[in-house]
């Protein structure tokens, strides 16, 4: 039904499903594009730059318009599940093929399943670093190897994590 709402854009890929709205804004055109995907092996082979051992939602990758080149954004990341206690958020970088720790840009609901995103085109957060009004992210929520994940997809157990079937952004 989210998906029937004028201000709420959803994608659904496979067993993950993701919707986002974008919130005090009366261009609803702001959201450019947004995917879901399984990271593929070479992200996950990279070594040496912090890759997640586990990847509980999958790769969210979304481009998103601002005002003016240089501006920040928060984004709400809504989740069907709890997401892991001992997860953290992963910037996938293209550009220097690395996974960057982004936890510090990002803070949890006491139910962990919202977060806060904050974003600066051209910044924190912008994998394309140019301030040209267009923001690039792909992020994913997982654990380290140091928190004992010991597979690359975490499944739902109904309790603390999510199996990914919802999952909801808004700007």
């Amino acid at each position: 039904m989210d998906g029937d709402q004028d201000d709420i854009k959803c994608i659904d890929a496979g067993k993950l499903r993701l919707g986002l709205r974008i919130r005090d804004t009366d261009k609803p055109d702001s959201l450019i594009s947004l995917e879901i995907e399984e990271p593929d092996d070479e992200m996950l082979a990279l070594e040496g730059t912090g890759v997640p051992a586990a990847i509980q939602f999958g790769l969210l990758s979304f481009k998103l318009r601002v005002d003016a080149p240089g501006d920040e954004t928060m984004v709400t990341i809504y989740l069907s599940g709890a997401a892991a206690d001992h997860g953290k958020w992963y910037k996938y970088d293209p550009v220097n093929a690395e996974w960057v720790d982004y936890s510090a840009y990002i803070t949890f609901g006491a139910d962990r399943k919202v977060a806060y995103l904050n974003l600066r085109d051209g910044g924190f957060g912008d994998a394309d670093g140019i301030e040209n009004g267009i923001i690039v992210d792909p992020l994913a929520f997982g654990l380290s190897a140091e928190s004992g994940a010991g597979s690359r997809t975490l499944e739902s157990d109904g309790h603390n994590n999510s199996s990914g079937k919802a999952c909801f952004i808004s700007t």
